[in-house]
Formats: C-alpha cells, structure tokens, sequence
C-alpha cells in the first residue's frame, strides 16, 4: 500500500478492486496499522492518551461478526479491538467465503450484492432480538 501510493500519490482502491481510493494520507495511517498496539508513538499518546481509560467504562452488548478472509481487518484485529473494551458482551460470529457460497468475501463482503444481503439479515436479526 505505501509503495503504491508514493507512486501513484493516493490509493488507487478502485482500480485495484479493494475498495475505494483512499487520499495519501489515509493509505499511510491504514498500512502503518500493522503493529496491533493504538498507541505507537508521542503522536499517538497525545491523540489518543486522554480518552483510552474510558474504553473501559464503555457498557454495550455488540454483535462482532469478522468474515475470515479479511486481509485489512483479520479476525485477530475484530479480538484485539473488542479487547479494548472489556465492558462490552460480545457476540463473535465468523463468516467464512464457504459458508455463504462464495469463493471469497474480503473486506467489502459486508457491502457486496448478494453476501451482503447475508450481513444485513444477520444484523437486523441481532438488533431484533436484542432490544
């Protein structure tokens, strides 16, 4: 992603079909997210530092669904992220591309026509039955 974007200047996500073009900037801050800690430098300390404590008072049941075949958000960074706020109840669902008949479902799975409808049903289903 970076090399790509030094030279092209922006991510071409579109022409490389992974989403959307994303402005320099943005493809940085996205590939330099490789190291699973928020917080990485005095940059980030200042960003974030003031408000990480109150991750923990956050209470809310989720439904985290990660589908297993996502190279941008793994099902180890959905783990790492809902570890951040342990007053959540979480729901973990896995999706794999086998289970919905398709031969890969990616990053985008979730907004894509036909596996898309598959998220949307689950989600209202679990908003439904959750209130």
């Amino acid at each position: 992603m970076p090399a790509v974007t030094r030279v092209v200047g922006f991510f071409p996500g579109r022409v490389l079909r992974l989403g959307e073009d994303l402005p320099r900037q943005v493809a940085y801050d996205w590939a330099g997210r490789r190291q699973p800690a928020l917080v990485r430098s005095l940059r980030d300390e200042r960003r974030f530092g003031p408000y990480l404590h109150r991750y923990a008072e956050f209470r809310a049941d989720t439904l985290a669904v990660s589908i297993s075949d996502d190279a941008f958000a793994p099902p180890e960074a959905a783990e790492r992220l809902l570890a951040m706020y342990p007053g959540l109840v979480a729901a973990r669902e896995m999706v794999t591309p086998a289970s919905l008949g398709q031969r890969r479902l990616g990053h985008f799975g979730f907004l894509r026509r036909g596996p898309g409808e598959y998220f949307w049903r689950r989600v209202a289903e679990w908003l439904l039955l959750s209130t």
